[in-house]
């Protein structure tokens, strides 16, 4: 199976939107957008998933309806879209604070994102979230594949750490989100 990822560093997947991050493409943010789109279409791509911290962009309505058109504007040229809500961000470099938690003995099962903060971090986008779904694109949730035995977002799993910075997921923490993503690469 083949697979092509098109990325910008602090630049959302999103048309017609200036993206204003130290990193990102700024002025050129749409740009790449649209060229991204312009490929999909050309190329008939059949699944695309489109994954962001999406709460670092913001919750302007300007932002939110640019969003949903983008995704109007993949399921209109054929593609299925599948959007993948933000993951748990811990918001602490996570190698460095759990080497020191094991040092000092911590229980490393207390560090992580609480649910709650998630929540409501991400609040802002439930609705469009659920305006995505009811246009038919597939909108995945990988919060709980990261829930511990103390109800926390975790960052470390059978000793090893799901982040390799502050909201970065490590390879480990990439596999954590294999079953959510098995269903798209089923051969059909």
């Amino acid at each position: 199976m083949r697979g092509v990822q098109a990325t910008a560093s602090e630049t959302a997947p999103v048309m017609n939107y200036v993206c204003t991050g130290k990193f990102s493409l700024r002025k050129k943010s749409p740009e790449f957008a649209g060229s991204v789109i312009n490929y999909i279409a050309r190329k008939k791509v059949r699944n695309v998933i489109l994954a962001a911290n999406w709460p670092g962009y913001g919750s302007s309505t300007t932002f939110k309806s640019n969003l949903i058109e983008t995704v109007k504007v993949l399921i209109d040229s054929g593609c299925h879209v599948y959007v993948l809500k933000s993951v748990p961000k811990p918001n602490f470099d996570v190698p460095r604070m759990t080497a020191l938690a094991v040092i000092k003995h911590d229980d490393l099962e207390l560090f992580g994102e609480r649910p709650d903060c998630y929540a409501a971090r991400n609040s802002a986008l439930c609705l469009t979230y659920d305006e995505m779904a009811g246009m038919g694109a597939t909108v995945l949730d990988p919060s709980p594949f990261f829930l511990n035995s103390k109800n926390i977002y975790g960052v470390t799993r059978n000793g090893r750490a799901l982040y390799c910075d502050t909201n970065h997921l490590s390879v480990e923490g990439a596999r954590l989100l294999a079953p959510l993503f098995t269903p798209i690469f089923r051969s059909k």
